[in-house]
């Protein structure tokens, strides 16, 4: 945070400058600041600190997009948003991999993720298929997930492996649960037989993964599940299907509280529970919003809120004293 806050002010000293700086002293004081950085990750691998070495990292990292965008800039290129991306991914690759924190795994792993991004939008308007560029971002989480689970990876850069896995299944639960909403609108009408390989080969790359990579029986059906909420209500819903959404968004987070109370994961148990209570909730204004309007409604209302809070707090205990951990 410290680097990050050095860097964004001098940033906003040069902006604030900008057109009166020549631009050969720009490239030069940019060369300078590179090969500085370079220098110093190349001394604080051999002799540490260790935190000096990330911060370095990570800074040299936004340097050299910062330095592709510069370039562009004095020498009037030009070029596309998707060439500068690749470029900076492909030339900050080496550099990231000797990282071992998990704040620069963080930082490499999203620009990772922004690069294909951008990419997929690209060759979908290349090639006129939005839908395509939808399908394929799911993609993106489940690489996460493979790479992450490989042992090598684990036992060389382990924060970089918990880093994919844990953005991994973070990105596909959400995916799923964005998903869910999809039965309120009528989604079937679209165009979506674009999408249909892409999503596919999603299909056929969860239960690979499911089988090869996972082992508990909760991961495997949580993974699946997903999966299957991020596609098939786009594809399917003819829309107002209030129950069915609701009832597959407390499925989902059941099977997440599921995965988390196996592995362990109070935190992520307690999300869980707080989602399906939240949930609830929304079913209950959505049933009876009319209600609202009269202080019946009101304190039923409230009486719900207190019966979950109330119902979330002991069965935390629960959790908490069945998993051997503090509240």
């Amino acid at each position: 945070l410290g680097a990050l806050a050095i860097a964004v002010g001098l940033l906003s000293i040069v902006a604030a400058n900008w057109d009166e700086i020549p631009a050969r002293l720009k490239l030069g004081i940019d060369l300078v600041l590179v090969a500085g950085l370079g220098l110093g990750v190349w001394h604080w691998e051999q002799r540490g600190p260790g935190w000096a070495r990330e911060t370095a990292i990570v800074v040299l990292h936004g340097l050299v997009l910062a330095s592709i965008a510069l370039i562009g800039q004095v020498y009037q290129l030009g070029g596309q948003v998707h060439e500068a991306l690749l470029a900076w991914t492909v030339l900050t690759a080496l550099l990231m991999t000797r990282a071992r924190s998990g704040f620069a795994a963080t930082v490499w792993v999203l620009g990772l993720q922004i690069t294909w991004a951008v990419w997929a939008v690209w060759l979908a308007d290349e090639w006129h298929s939005e839908e395509l560029a939808l399908g394929t971002i799911y993609w993106v989480p489940l690489v996460c997930i493979a790479v992450g689970r490989l042992a090598p990876l684990r036992r060389a850069r382990p924060a970089l492996a918990a880093t994919l896995t844990s953005m991994g299944w973070f990105e596909v639960v959400l995916c799923a649960t964005l998903g869910t909403f999809a039965f309120y609108e009528n989604t079937a009408r679209e165009q979506w037989s674009e999408a249909y390989p892409a999503a596919m080969i999603s299909a056929v790359a969860t239960i690979s993964i499911a089988i090869a990579l996972l082992s508990s029986l909760p991961e495997r059906l949580l993974l699946v599940a997903c999966v299957v909420l991020s596609h098939v209500p786009l594809f399917t819903s003819p829309g107002e299907l209030e129950v069915v959404a609701a009832a597959t968004f407390v499925a989902l987070w059941l099977v997440v509280a599921w995965a988390a109370h196996h592995a362990g994961e109070v935190g992520l148990l307690n999300m869980a529970t707080a989602m399906i209570g939240l949930r609830i909730l929304a079913i209950y204004f959505e049933v009876f919003g009319t209600l609202l309007d009269t202080g019946l409604g009101l304190v039923s209302g409230g009486l719900l809120t207190l019966a979950l809070v109330w119902l979330w707090s002991r069965k935390r205990r629960q959790f908490a004293h069945e998993l051997r951990r503090p509240s």
